[in-house]
């Protein structure tokens, strides 16, 4: 079992910088002489595997943690733009695992302490915040709410806290943690930073659909200022063209079709040449 991470930083400067990294779990192996305890455990350690290490949650979690930690490892002052939300539900959860989310929220931390930073959705499922931003004229922008709207909405049924809880931490405490429960981790975490960040909505130019971004309260006329300057190089498309580059350099250069086909050779070698391992569709070809 593989997956396959690319990110990449580009700049107008002519800095870049691209990360590819290649995750392999192909559980225990076995020795030579085995006895019929060890096969059964070699099968049910890759249940395991398949069941838990490699979750697309998991995944998504690690991506978007890298991303931000190579957009902080930048000169001091350096203004950073960011595709997807500052709160990303994946680093939110911590890919479901309780310690793995201290270490995501403390990155996001030092994002929202960094605050020369934008973030912009190129695709939001928020009819609401949508509707808003097509009422707006080119170069108009709105905020919306704070990031402890955002935070509370996602930890409490409507966003109430009367209401039961949504998001499903648990209230156990962890003694490396100051004796706190992953609930009073978000919880803290919602009161300290939510406030610091806000969440609007912009239009950059008058055929251009709306975006949702996010930024730091105290950054929002600069960060705005940065978000319709880089979309005014792609027209009518209205989005950032530093993303776009790096987005179409990651999909140009890490195709996922040329991995998969890499997996397979390796399943063939493996197999004396044979292509069980494959999908029945890839043998098509």
């Amino acid at each position: 079992m593989g997956a396959q991470i690319a990110i990449s930083k580009v700049s107008y400067q002519g800095g870049t910088g691209q990360i590819i990294s290649n995750l392999m779990h192909w559980g225990q192996e076995l020795p030579r002489t085995v006895t019929v305890a060890d096969i059964v455990q070699a099968i049910k350690s890759r249940k395991k595997i398949h069941g838990d290490s490699l979750s697309n949650l998991f995944l998504y979690a690690l991506m978007t943690y890298k991303e931000r930690e190579v957009l902080l490892d930048t000169p001091p002052g350096t203004f950073k733009l960011i595709q997807g939300p500052i709160f990303p539900h994946e680093m939110l959860t911590g890919a479901g695992r309780s310690k793995i989310m201290v270490t995501c929220l403390d990155l996001i931390k030092q994002m929202i302490d960094d605050g020369a930073y934008a973030t912009i959705i190129s695709s939001s499922s928020d009819s609401q915040l949508l509707d808003l931003g097509m009422a707006l004229n080119a170069g108009e922008y709105l905020v919306v709410d704070t990031g402890e709207d955002v935070l509370r909405d996602f930890l409490y049924e409507d966003g109430d806290p009367s209401n039961q809880l949504k998001a499903h931490y648990t209230t156990t405490e962890f003694p490396e943690y100051g004796n706190k429960s992953q609930l009073d981790i978000f919880k803290d975490f919602m009161k300290d930073y939510g406030p610091r960040v806000v969440r609007g909505v912009l239009r950059a130019h008058r055929m251009s659909r709306p975006y949702v971004f996010f930024c730091n309260a105290d950054r929002i006329d600069v960060a705005v200022h940065m978000l319709l300057a880089d979309a005014a190089h792609t027209g009518p498309r209205g989005f950032p063209l530093l993303v776009d580059l790096a987005d179409q350099y990651c999909s140009g250069s890490f195709k996922a079709s040329e991995y998969t086909t890499r997996l397979n050779a390796e399943f063939a070698r493996a197999s004396s040449g044979s292509i069980m391992y494959q999908s029945e569709r890839s043998s098509r070809d």
